[in-house]
């Protein structure tokens, strides 16, 4: 049973974003004061630990979800991303590589799954993502100085582009999307 996704305009509660946008906004100004002060004041030899270079590293991974969502479906934002679908997925493909928009992340990073009504991932610290089947434009295969397979799509949830890691993840996605695809010899491919 294949489902139809749309994208939703669902509110956060107020608190979650407001929350984040203040913690992450607090600690990077913070981090950088402190690092100016060790500086030029101090002028410390020995580099001292502070409480507060732990808080940066969740601010950091927080920054990441601009790089792969619009800010409105980041973790900034006001909006929910569609959910994963309680669908068993076609294939899985853990502890990978991948690129969501403008987020690029080695092993182990990205996590994807093809489930019978859209593609999902996981990026390690930063979130989850979903993109049906009907909102993808084009799958193929990345230029020859880059590996990978190359999603573009019209979800309004994601940033382009989405380039998936493994040939059998490319199969089972070129294989769900309605549209002809664009084939490896980039000739046009009626399924």
């Amino acid at each position: 049973m294949v489902v139809t996704v749309q994208a939703q305009d669902i509110r956060k509660p107020r608190f979650v974003y407001l929350f984040c946008r203040s913690y992450c906004l607090i600690v990077l100004l913070g981090w950088n004061v402190y690092g100016i002060r060790e500086f030029f004041v101090d002028r410390a030899e020995i580099p001292t630990f502070s409480p507060l270079e732990l808080s940066v590293i969740p601010a950091i991974f927080m920054l990441f979800s601009l790089t792969a969502f619009p800010f409105r479906y980041s973790l900034f934002g006001q909006l929910k991303r569609t959910p994963w679908p309680e669908e068993k997925p076609l294939c899985t493909s853990r502890s990978t590589w991948g690129q969501v928009g403008l987020m690029t992340g080695t092993v182990p990073f990205f996590d994807w799954y093809a489930f019978p009504s859209g593609l999902g991932f996981s990026i390690l610290g930063v979130a989850r993502g979903f993109i049906p089947y009907e909102s993808i434009v084009t799958v193929e295969r990345s230029s020859f100085w880059k590996s990978g397979y190359r999603v573009k799509h019209s979800w309004p949830e994601i940033r382009n582009p989405v380039v998936l890691p493994h040939r059998r993840m490319y199969d089972v996605v070129a294989g769900r999307v309605s549209r002809p695809r664009v084939s490896e010899q980039h000739g046009i491919d009626r399924q």
